[in-house]
């Protein structure tokens, strides 16, 4: 599944294709996917605060 909400507006989009190889982690599988739906374009993530680093075990 491929989804977008744009401008307040959701969309989605079921894809049943073989895009995912059997040797492909999270992080091969997330790439497949950027590429897929935006091509070449550079992908910028924000950078992660400390809390976000850190691991706490549940409350």
């Amino acid at each position: 599944m491929q989804y977008t909400i744009d401008h307040g507006k959701f969309a989605a989009e079921f894809d049943f294709n073989d895009l995912e190889e059997p040797d492909e982690d999270g992080h091969g599988r997330r790439e497949h996917v950027l590429r897929a739906r935006f091509g070449n374009k550079q992908v910028v993530y924000p950078p992660l605060s400390l809390r976000e680093l850190t691991l706490e075990p549940p409350a």
